[in-house]
């Protein structure tokens, strides 16, 4: 297994737009699959910043005073610059709302 920091932003009408991006802390197995278990990352929209806790490789789930839940498909996913997954809006919202990410960079933690 490698510790690594991943980068990724968003892609809206084929273009990365860098004012939107996930910051995500986890390990990756041999096949680049995200290791089972509680990963910490964030999400910045432009000046702002969500810590979030990606469970189960499934969600990205945000404490604090706000709790909620975003599905995603980080998971099922290969770990590679240029991949792309989605992160979808808290189900309960009746909005429905989903956006495309791409990886731009990883970097090895492992000493």
């Amino acid at each position: 297994m490698t510790t690594v920091r991943i980068v990724a932003a968003e892609r809206e009408g084929g273009r990365k737009n860098a004012s939107y991006k996930i910051i995500l802390v986890c390990q990756i197995d041999q096949a680049r699959h995200i290791v089972p278990g509680e990963w910490f990352g964030c999400v910045k929209n432009e000046n702002i910043t969500h810590p979030f806790v990606l469970q189960r490789s499934l969600s990205f789930y945000y404490g604090g005073e706000e709790h909620w839940q975003e599905p995603t498909n980080i998971g099922q996913r290969q770990i590679a610059q240029g991949s792309l997954f989605t992160l979808s809006n808290d189900p309960r919202d009746p909005e429905k709302f989903e956006a495309t990410y791409e990886i731009t960079t990883i970097h090895v933690l492992d000493g």
